[in-house]
């Protein structure tokens, strides 16, 4: 999605065009910001921030928040040019969230926490049937 950079627009994009991406298929949002309260709905408070239809979309399915800064060869010259948009290296304009329609169901939350979370032994697989797959596929056509 490459249209207005405001979260209002984000959102409303989000929501209308989400359903036309294949299952397995990629929806990425760029250029979200700080100033136009992107950062905060998409990140630091969807769930206080996002409409419904737009929590959905982040929570059913597998969302990944990016900061594109990181690493950026031309810091310095970036944010001296774009000092509108940019403040600083955590409040800037350079935010991505990408979003993949996911192709099977969700499995049911598990959360490694303390010392079994470092132990390489307590990691799950998620195991789904081709079945599973078939029927969330054909669900997801309708």
């Amino acid at each position: 999605e490459d249209g207005p950079h405001w979260a209002a627009t984000q959102i409303d994009f989000l929501v209308k065009l989400f359903p036309l991406v294949k299952p397995g298929g990629y929806y990425i949002i760029e250029d979200i910001s700080q100033k136009t309260r992107g950062a905060k709905v998409f990140h630091e408070q969807p769930k206080e921030s996002l409409p419904p239809a737009a929590l959905e979309i982040l929570e059913g399915n597998d969302a990944l928040w990016i900061d594109a800064s990181s690493g950026h060869r031309a810091w310095d010259e970036w944010a001296r040019i774009a000092h509108n948009h940019v403040q600083d290296r955590t409040h800037h304009n350079s935010y991505c969230l990408v979003i993949k329609k996911r192709d099977r169901p969700l499995k049911p939350m598990q959360i490694n926490f303390g010392a079994g979370a470092m132990d390489p032994g307590s990691i799950i697989k998620e195991d789904i049937t081709e079945q599973e797959v078939d029927n969330f596929q054909k669900a997801s056509s309708e």
